[in-house]
């Protein structure tokens, strides 16, 4: 729009400079030829006066108040009221027409309908008062005043007509323009889009590239911690060795207490049968008893060796929990990593997954050795219990013994119901035996799920590097993208 305003300002200058000059031109050909003529004075005067009006308005409208628009206004109006005065003083005469059609003419000068209705008015009162005060040629005037009107007319609406097509024209000018200015408007306005856009681009491309920079960082750290974890499986594989082990050792000791159960089992039997041959074994009988008495004691000690071993054991699978538990979180650290990194971690994920599986697999094996080792226990402490109440009862025999010989018939009674306990104890022990062996068989495969577990680590390494060079590829990619997007940037601004 201030393109067409420009336009139209600049052309209404121009063609109130052409009314000027035009005009000037005629006032001053009118003043030479009443010279020439040698007219009165004061026609010329009238004339030179009238120019200097003219140029006057001109100077006023045009320059100093910038009123372009109101001159034309003005200098019509003050030619008419100037012609409008000659025709008062000195009459209308034929020639003067001329003139009244040449400013009939000059009022559409600016091709505006306002100026050139206001003009052509004004002309038509200049025609009638010319015929009316007609001092020259006045028959001629009357005679031929509706033909001068009618010619007056039709030039009227020749200049109507070409005023309305120049109107149409200057109007298709402006919606060129203003289409013009709206196109250019428009293209800034893409332009200015098209370059945000790529801002847009470039920070989300930068930030992206941030994003991969964390993402390599957080791959290169999961790597270092999946190597611990690693390390971490491998001491525990050599822990649960050294478990089954134990577990192998204690089964080992298992069999000597059977061994030794069956020997104390013999020599029960061999004191029942030296309590009924009488007072003369008894001297037999009490160093039977002696050495009955040494053997309970070192197998009680036996059993308390048992009792930390297994108590020892239990610890390891404390460890073991401990182990499997830090293996449960590592787990999921790395699965939370993995969604964070997105569609980049999905492959991580699974491995974490089944890290994760592994170490509850772990755990439930772990709780199972526990509990079996806690009835190993349970049965030993009730084994020890067994064994001090017959310590007890082989004193209160060697007491009954020494004081009177001739309770050999209840001394035979208790060794009979000796003899029933050692035969439980047999097979107490068997079962203990059978649970070691148990032991040994569930520390061997959790060593074997733990190996698993490990190879499974080390796969997950090589899948963590896979990504990671690939984040470097892509990170490579995006470094490219984003310098072009620049480039662009740059050619856009």
């Amino acid at each position: 729009m201030e393109a067409i305003q420009n336009l139209r300002k600049q052309d209404t200058k121009k063609k109130n400079i052409l009314m000027l000059s035009t005009y000037s031109v005629s006032l001053v050909a009118t003043s030479a030829y009443t010279i020439i003529e040698k007219e009165p004075f004061y026609k010329t005067m009238v004339y030179v006066s009238e120019l200097s009006f003219f140029i006057l308005f001109f100077l006023i409208f045009q320059l100093w108040l910038k009123k372009e628009s109101l001159f034309p206004y003005a200098a019509i109006a003050a030619i008419f009221i100037h012609h409008f005065l000659y025709i008062g003083m000195f009459g209308g005469n034929g020639a003067f027409l001329l003139v009244l059609l040449f400013l009939a003419v000059f009022s559409a000068i600016h091709f505006d309908i306002k100026i050139f209705v206001t003009g052509y008015s004004l002309g038509l009162v200049a025609i009638v008062m010319n015929t009316m005060l007609a001092t020259e040629n006045q028959d001629f005037l009357s005679s031929t005043f509706t033909a001068i009107l009618l010619c007056y007319v039709l030039i009227g609406a020749v200049l109507f007509v070409l005023i309305r097509l120049n109107k149409a024209a200057f109007k298709s000018l402006e919606t060129f323009l203003a289409d013009s200015e709206t196109e250019k408007v428009r293209k800034e306005q893409h332009s200015a889009l098209l370059h945000g856009e790529l801002l847009v681009v470039t920070e989300s491309l930068g930030k992206i590239n941030d994003q991969i920079q964390t993402h390599l960082s957080s791959q290169t750290e999961m790597k270092i911690a999946v190597n611990e974890i690693s390390a971490g499986s491998q001491v525990q594989t050599e822990q649960i060795n050294q478990i089954s082990e134990n577990a192998e050792m204690t089964k080992q000791r298992m069999d000597e207490m059977s061994d030794m159960s069956v020997l104390l089992s013999d020599n029960t039997l061999q004191a029942a049968k030296a309590s009924e041959s009488g007072s003369v074994k008894i001297a037999e009988l009490q160093g039977d008893m002696k050495d009955l008495a040494s053997s309970i004691s070192e197998l009680s000690q036996t059993f308390s060796m048992l009792t930390k071993k297994i108590e020892e054991t239990n610890g390891f699978i404390v460890n073991i929990r401990n182990i499997t538990e830090q293996t449960n979180l590592l787990a999921l650290n790395a699965s939370i990593e993995a969604a964070r990194a997105g569609e980049a971690g999905k492959g991580f994920s699974v491995v974490a997954n089944e890290i994760r599986k592994l170490a509850e697999m772990t755990k439930e094996t772990a709780i199972q050795i526990t509990e079996n080792l806690t009835s190993v226990n349970e049965t030993n402490s009730a084994a020890l219990e067994k064994m001090t109440d017959s310590s007890e009862k082989l004193t209160e025999s060697r007491t009954a013994v020494e004081e009177v010989s001739g309770f050999f018939a209840e001394v035979s009674s208790t060794l009979r119901e000796l003899t029933n306990q050692f035969g439980q104890f047999e097979l107490t022990v068997s079962d203990v035996k059978n649970q070691s062996g148990d032991v040994e068989a569930s520390t061997r495969e959790l060593a074997a799920i733990i190996e698993q577990a490990t190879a499974g680590l080390e796969e997950m390494n090589a899948t963590i590097e896979t990504l990671n060079d690939d984040n470097q590829t892509i990170a490579a990619y995006v470094s490219q993208t984003a310098a072009a997007a620049e480039k662009i940037k740059t050619l856009g601004a």
